[in-house]
């Protein structure tokens, strides 16, 4: 599984220059509007979302039928993306880390954020990842970005609603108030629907024939 990954990184090592040009464009946005929440939000976005680009590229090259000759297995395959997914996310979340620390020592900006708050933030990029990865893997990468719109869309809607709840607010302050507890809540929610997800994915990529 390591070549795989190996393999993966490699590829999008292709667009590494936009990723930095975008790095680079967004901070400076970022220091305008002064928010660090919206920084760590964006790159955890684009790290849930670099698994579908190497998706598409195993798409292009017709990876698929290549692996059946190699001596891997299709959980080994399924497994990988997964781990990819949370490599690009951590490292998006060691980014985020880096810049703030760089900012408040230069007392650029001023604003703090939580521990509890960049765990939920976390939770969030694991989210959009278990939703758009067994999309990708039953639809292909094109029909599941749009299936993919399609639920956060009705995500946000939701979102929205709970955030307009009375409760909603207690429960921020409870977070902000309970960090360990929070991070813990979170860690476990993100272990179980990466768990979820990845048994839907590997349930229908095993069906999946390559001729």
């Amino acid at each position: 599984m390591k070549a795989l990954l190996y393999k993966d990184l490699c590829v999008l090592k292709k667009s590494l220059w936009y990723l930095v040009l975008f790095y680079v464009i967004y901070t400076i946005f970022i220091l305008k509007i002064g928010s660090y929440n919206i920084m760590i939000g964006m790159l955890m976005f684009f790290g849930s979302i670099i698994p579908s680009s190497a998706m598409a590229y195993d798409e292009q090259v017709q990876w698929g039928r290549f692996g059946q000759a190699l001596p891997v297995t299709k959980k080994q395959m399924v497994m990988e993306k997964y781990l990819l997914g949370f490599v690009c996310l951590l490292s998006a979340g060691v980014l985020a880390f880096v810049t703030i620390i760089g900012c408040d020592r230069l007392g650029i900006l001023k604003e703090t954020t939580s521990v509890a708050e960049c765990a939920a933030v976390l939770f969030v990029g694991a989210l959009m990842m278990a939703v758009t990865l067994p999309m990708n893997f039953w639809l292909g990468v094109e029909q599941g970005k749009l299936a993919f719109i399609g639920i956060m869309v009705l995500f946000l809607i939701v979102l929205m609603s709970v955030v307009s709840m009375a409760g909603f607010q207690n429960a921020v302050v409870w977070m902000e108030q309970n960090p360990a507890l929070t991070v813990l809540f979170m860690l476990s929610a993100i272990c179980t629907i990466t768990v979820g997800s990845y048994l839907i994915s590997f349930s229908i990529y095993k069906k999946k024939e390559f001729q």
